[in-house]
């Protein structure tokens, strides 16, 4: 049975998890989009949406990091996956369905650790002053690394009992859609 600790440090996990699709979905309605969006964001301010193109895919590469970094560093716990899982296989509420999930996120991890650690988290010299590809992977690859992240916290939400839920799309109003819009009518 899992505890209220348990389920509130997941809950809180799962927020990180939130945050990282949202801004995965924020990308992609900016620089996914097709043309029209294209040619929108480059009439309005191509240097400014340039910039924020590379701030956002470093942002959220450091993000999958983030999650994905061991359970604990430096004598101090880390709330990532591997925490989590760490507690539910204290707790015997490991699966292997969740096990399984895990695993493939990591490998996401490990596709996308050399971009991390030469480009996002430290300026590797040669990467810097050699600039080439780094950490390269399919949108298939990213896709079903997102789709993954949601299966994980769906299963763990509910073998701890505080359930599932559906963030794959996050919308309202002031969000990057209406931005979007904006800048077509402009």
């Amino acid at each position: 049975m899992a505890s209220l600790k348990q389920q509130d440090e997941f809950v809180a996990f799962r927020e990180s998890c939130i945050w990282l699709q949202n801004c995965f979905e924020t990308f992609q309605h900016l620089y996914g989009s097709g043309p029209e969006t294209e040619a929108a964001l480059q009439k309005t301010a191509s240097l400014f949406f340039g910039d924020l193109n590379s701030i956002l895919q470093e942002y959220f590469f450091l993000q999958v990091r983030k999650i994905t970094d061991p359970a604990s560093s430096h004598g101090r716990e880390n709330l990532t996956l591997k925490n989590i899982n760490e507690d539910l296989v204290r707790t015997d509420l490991m699966s292997q369905e969740i096990s399984a999930l895990s695993d493939n996120i990591l490998s996401y991890r490990g596709l996308t650790s050399d971009l991390s650690n030469r480009v996002v988290a430290h300026a590797d010299k040669v990467t810097t002053l050699c600039p080439g590809l780094v950490g390269a992977h399919s949108e298939a690859e990213l896709e079903t690394f997102m789709s993954n992240i949601r299966a994980y916290t769906d299963a763990v939400g509910i073998a701890l009992g505080v359930g599932p839920l559906d963030y794959k799309t996050q919308a309202g109003p002031g969000d990057v859609l209406d931005l979007i819009k904006v800048l077509k009518r402009a």
